[in-house]
């Protein structure tokens, strides 16, 4: 049993840090689904997507603090590319294109 606990302390570490870290992500999610909702997206209809969390690196140290977050995903109106949003840490929307023949009315699509 004393051999279990660091194993089973190293494990709760690890899922508590997840939700962390999840958590801090998607703490603009209700921003970016209003701004895409005037697009006629909808979060729900977005395949593999994924948020990402910018941070400025200091000192050498790749886990310097946040500055933004950048949400990507695949909306179903689109058979190939990417939707990609970055946000500032104040959840204001500061990048929204497309890539890869993902064609959206009204938002910027991106070739390279």
């Amino acid at each position: 049993m004393i051999k279990l606990f660091p194993a089973v302390i190293a494990v709760g570490l690890l899922v508590t840090g997840s939700g962390t870290v999840q958590a801090q992500q998607n703490v603009c999610e209700s921003n970016v689904a209003q701004v895409l909702a005037e697009y006629g997206v909808k979060m729900s209809d977005i395949a593999d997507s994924s948020w990402q969390t910018s941070r400025w690196p200091s000192r050498g140290d790749e886990y310097g603090p946040i500055n933004g977050y950048q949400f990507s995903g695949r909306p179903a109106s689109c058979d190939s590319g990417t939707l990609y949003v970055s946000v500032t840490t104040g959840c204001e929307i500061s990048n929204l294109h497309t890539q890869g023949g993902c064609k959206i009315k009204g938002i910027p699509d991106h070739w390279w």
